[in-house]
């Protein structure tokens, strides 16, 4: 993964180098079985890297619900509450993949994905692991609360 995510650094040690490049992840760069250990690895820690996603490192301040807020035309129309540990147990049962960009591994159909962090205007806080979800593919497959406005 720090193939996939990190471009080297300048001499400076504040910014990427964007004259290197970065390693897809494909047999291009990586052998069948190179990626097959990394799909079995993540699928193997699955509930640790949820709970991280989710959850952080920190007991004392971990969240028990993720809250989202929809719009339309610029009108929020309603707010939308998820228990994360309902979200942690729907994600479990799917598996990971490796987008066809090779540059995304993705948990189910795109609910979760990990990718290079990116932005920053090229300065080394680019050269993160970047977890997203989309809520809007998660509410297909799980229960919530709403608010409507």
């Amino acid at each position: 993964m720090k193939n996939l995510c990190e471009y080297p650094l300048l001499e400076n040690k504040t910014h990427i180098d964007k004259s290197k490049s970065i390693k897809k992840i494909c047999i291009d760069n990586y052998s069948k079985k190179e990626l097959l250990v990394l799909i079995d690895n993540l699928n193997k820690y699955k509930k640790e890297i949820l709970i991280y996603a989710f959850l952080g490192i920190d007991k004392k301040y971990q969240p028990e619900y993720l809250i989202c807020s929809e719009y339309i035309d610029n009108k929020r129309i309603r707010i939308i509450f998820l228990k994360i540990e309902n979200i942690i147990n729907y994600l479990y049962t799917l598996n990971f993949k490796i987008n066809k960009s090779k540059t995304v591994i993705s948990l189910g159909n795109n609910i979760l994905t990990l990718q290079r962090k990116g932005g920053d205007s090229g300065r080394k806080s680019s050269n993160q692991l970047q977890i997203k979800i989309t809520i809007s593919l998660l509410l297909e497959k799980i229960k919530y609360l709403e608010y409507k406005l």
